[in-house]
């Protein structure tokens, strides 16, 4: 343990340490558009951090879409992930896929719930790998 940790004092990070550039620091909250926004502004434009885009109830299971609007893609230099949309059967998340924009969201959710429709609460339990067949689906029939 080193002598900071022993007596119980942390440097606190102020973000002054980083470069001016670093998207994952600097590109963290979005609007619906895909466009970075500052911290300050998000909290007052969605101070409950999410925005229901579309709830369904299908044999059983919920499928929902949210606007979480902070970036939740682990690669910096990739789009930003910043819609949610989750299956869940009897509480427990089975199914759950980020999306870049809102036209992405509404086909994550068409998606979801069409998959839903296909085998209900046993098919997310047991397909739980399906979205290689869905890109496949979309590009095919989009």
């Amino acid at each position: 343990m080193t002598e900071s940790e022993q007596s119980g004092e942390y440097e606190v990070y102020d973000g002054s340490q980083d470069e001016p550039d670093d998207p994952v620091l600097h590109e963290v909250f979005f609007d619906m558009q895909g466009d970075p926004i500052p911290g300050d502004v998000w909290r007052k434009v969605y101070p409950d951090g999410r925005r229901r885009i579309d709830r369904s109830d299908v044999l059983g299971c919920g499928v929902s879409t949210e606007f979480v609007g902070i970036n939740h893609n682990p690669n910096p230099h990739g789009e930003p992930w910043i819609f949610e949309t989750i299956v869940h059967v009897d509480g427990d998340i089975v199914y759950s896929e980020w999306s870049t924009s809102l036209e992405q969201a509404h086909l994550a959710h068409a998606w979801a719930k069409l998959c839903t429709r296909m085998g209900g609460a046993f098919a997310w339990r047991a397909l739980s790998g399906f979205r290689r067949v869905r890109g496949w689906v979309l590009r095919r029939w989009s």
